[in-house]
């Protein structure tokens, strides 16, 4: 969870906190700075964290069903192809699927980019793009072996985990994986952004506020000092 956001809207809440222990003093005629209205935006801003949470539950939940998936894949694809060459295909046949096979395979070749995780800790990951890049590669090279695998006619396994009709059930689920961390991914970026914005508008109230509370009570007054530390951040909006 991004900590930095959940401290703005907590420091906005200790503001608010604040401005309501004034009582009668604090009573600014400009709207947004109101304690209804304050009240208004603090509620909204942390429905905004909790969708954010949740979204990115469902994102990282998406993220581990497809590797789990992706990971088993090469084992079976291996019983696929020891399948294929008991059931009569040409040495080709076997070798092209094979050649799909040994694409699965990690190379150690393959350097991991650094970047940064959610809570701004370093980790040795690939970047998002790439990483969905890679996984959109797989599912169109196992879709590329099934064909390969289903357009010997000898192929007609017992065993309804191999036979064709199931081979083609998991390109459907394979490609539907990938849709459902991009759609996922879609959704957290959407409500990161609706965060965001709650978040920039608690930075406009909060230096209202601030300012408000210094022309009514003094710069060195305790009520002042009391929010002046209070710290309220810009964000990206799209970030």
């Amino acid at each position: 969870m991004e900590t930095g956001q959940v401290k703005q809207v907590a420091a906005f809440e200790k503001l608010l906190s604040f401005c309501n222990a004034h009582g009668a003093m604090y009573n600014p005629g400009n709207e947004s700075v109101k304690l209804t209205a304050m009240t208004s935006l603090l509620t909204s801003a942390q429905k905004s964290l909790d969708a954010v949470k949740a979204f990115h539950t469902a994102y990282k939940h998406a993220v581990n069903v497809r590797e789990e998936t992706f990971t088993s894949l090469p084992r079976f694809m291996t019983r696929v192809v020891n399948m294929l060459a008991v059931s009569g295909a040409s040495e080709e046949t076997v070798k092209e699927a094979y050649f799909f096979l040994k694409k699965f395979r990690p190379n150690p070749k393959v350097r991991k980019a650094i970047a940064l995780d959610d809570t701004g800790e370093v980790s040795s990951i690939r970047t998002r793009s790439s990483s969905q890049l890679d996984f959109d590669a797989k599912a169109d090279n196992f879709a590329a072996f099934v064909k390969v695998v289903v357009s010997v006619p000898e192929y007609n396994p017992n065993e309804k985990e191999l036979s064709a009709k199931a081979l083609h059930n998991k390109v459907t689920m394979i490609y539907g994986l990938n849709s459902a961390v991009v759609n996922a991914w879609v959704s957290l970026s959407n409500a990161r952004a609706s965060r965001n914005r709650y978040l920039n508008r608690i930075h406009e109230v909060a230096m209202n506020v601030k300012k408000y509370i210094k022309a009514i009570f003094g710069y060195n007054s305790t009520g002042y000092q009391q929010v002046s530390s209070l710290r309220f951040v810009k964000q990206t909006v799209g970030k």
